[in-house]
């Protein structure tokens, strides 16, 4: 029956057609999410197989992915190089291909962002202001072992903190000092809250860098 096996081609057809046009899209998603993000160059370049060549990198990936599904505070500590704002980046890469929101800056930046907000030009409300940090699904901040230079900034960490807790969404922050500095920066409320429903994740090897850059010269 020439006809019938016709409309059933017809019908794979036009599924197979539906498949990529929701393929394509979901792609160009991933691909706005991704922008939006602001991750930098060098971190957004950088390749997942080369690192995961390295057990212990390897073994924390595979341990805290899942923090992209859940919520709470993990706060990554640990010398420079050894892959703390990577593992985040890709943590983000994840989430954008699960259709999810995601923000990267350096804690310095929070203080510059909220100023820029209040300007004339671009006059926002505090509250609109803090829920720039608030609304992405999953936010990071680098470099958080910068002291911020007012209180306005540190009560504007906090805040954010508070709220992104609140409405369970996760944050990864990242730090080059040891947990007692933290402490000190974020104060005990917020440290008792990554203690309660996110984590410190202690990156403890040498810098991966040397070791990347010598793989990729074999």
């Amino acid at each position: 029956m020439p006809g019938l096996k016709r409309a059933c081609q017809s019908s794979e057809e036009v599924k197979a057609y539906e498949q990529r046009q929701k393929d394509v899209a979901q792609h160009n998603k991933e691909l706005v999410l991704w922008q939006e993000a602001k991750v930098d160059n060098r971190h957004a370049d950088r390749k997942l197989a080369d690192l995961l060549k390295h057990e212990a990198w390897a073994k924390q990936w595979y341990d805290y992915q899942s923090v992209i599904g859940g919520y709470g505070i993990r706060l990554f500590l640990g010398d420079r190089g050894n892959g703390k704002t990577q593992m985040a980046v890709e943590m983000i890469r994840l989430n954008c291909r699960a259709g999810k929101s995601a923000m990267y800056l350096r804690c310095r930046e929070i203080g510059m962002k909220l100023r820029e907000a209040f300007k004339d030009k671009n006059p926002l409300t505090e509250e609109q202001a803090i829920n720039i940090f608030i609304k992405p699904h999953l936010l990071v901040i680098d470099e958080c072992q910068e002291r911020m230079e007012t209180d306005f900034e540190r009560r504007s960490l906090t805040l954010i903190l508070d709220k992104r807790y609140g409405k369970l969404r996760p944050t990864i922050l990242i730090a080059n000092c040891r947990a007692s500095a933290m402490l000190k920066l974020l104060g005990p409320s917020t440290f008792d809250r990554i203690g309660e429903c996110g984590g410190v994740v202690k990156f403890t090897w040498p810098s991966l860098r040397e070791a990347i850059a010598a793989d990729r010269s074999e």
